[in-house]
């Protein structure tokens, strides 16, 4: 009986590990934050706490008092991390069209977003926008947009369908209202 029991103790010794080497080996598998965009995303969190706010008292305070008093710039009424996220994805946007080069032929849906943006960049402060943007629509394979041209022939409205299906309404058209960041009790469009 000793020399069971004796037995069954060495087995589960070195079978079973101890709470040291468990403990280890749980340290290793806790990956939890460790890629780059995780990372950059806790210090983002860790920047917004205000932690000289007890939590138990005022958990917004406490939650967003940081990113209110380090984020919000004087112009906006308000600044959250989306809007941060669209200004950065705004950024992007512009690095990559700025890149880009136009082609007169077999346009994709991003050449043709560039032409859009070419257009405000070529000619924001030029008197004869018109004429600007004609140009543009003509060196993208629009010649005879049938908005601004007189002749209203059948062809000339299915190259601005077709720019609509490709390009889609919001670069044409963009309706939206928002806050005046001045006067809250005024809206803009």
């Amino acid at each position: 009986m000793n020399i069971l029991l004796v037995l069954i103790l060495v087995t589960w010794s070195i079978l079973i590990p101890s709470g040291a080497e468990l403990f280890e080996e749980r340290m290793d598998d806790d990956n939890v934050c460790r890629t780059p965009v995780c990372q950059e995303r806790a210090m983002l969190i860790n920047a917004s706490i205000n932690s000289s706010v007890d939590p138990c008292s005022d958990f917004f305070s406490y939650a967003c008092g940081g990113w209110i008093s380090n984020h919000t710039p004087s112009s906006h009424g308000r600044y959250s991390v989306t809007d941060e996220l669209q200004e950065q994805r705004s950024q992007k946007m512009k690095s990559i069209m700025e890149e880009l080069t136009i082609v007169d032929f077999d346009q994709s849906v991003v050449h043709k977003a560039y032409v859009l943006y070419n257009t405000c960049v070529e000619f924001p402060h030029q008197k004869n926008r018109q004429g600007g943007l004609l140009h543009v629509l003509s060196s993208a394979g629009f010649p005879d947009w049938p908005i601004i041209s007189n002749d209203t022939g059948a062809q000339k409205w299915e190259n601005s369908t077709e720019m609509l299906r490709d390009v889609g309404i919001l670069p044409v058209l963009d309706v939206f209202v928002k806050e005046d960041d001045e006067t809250s009790i005024y809206y803009i469009q």
